[in-house]
């Protein structure tokens, strides 16, 4: 009984590493995200203004580090272990 607990507890830790990779890829590679509520957003402005909007959001977001770095940020603020105590 004892391996049989034992199996299902370290069974738990890939099926949430997957669950986490999973919910992050279908979040980051949907279409529109971020980039397209900023394209619909901005209008009639100049080109070179659109740019640098898109540049310094994704910069303020993260948008422009690669995936795996962008999956362990959002891990860490979704965990409950990544979040700082108050105070």
């Amino acid at each position: 009984m004892t391996s049989y607990i034992i199996r299902r507890i370290l069974l738990m830790l890939p099926t949430l590493f997957g669950i986490t990779v999973v919910t992050f890829a279908v979040m980051a590679l949907s279409p529109g995200g971020i980039k397209g509520v900023i394209a619909n957003q901005e209008g009639a402005v100049d080109p070179r203004q659109r740019a640098a909007i898109r540049k310094f959001l994704e910069k303020k977001y993260g948008l422009d580090k690669p995936l795996p770095v962008q999956y362990f940020v959002w891990l860490n603020k979704v965990s409950p272990l990544g979040k700082k105590a108050p105070g």
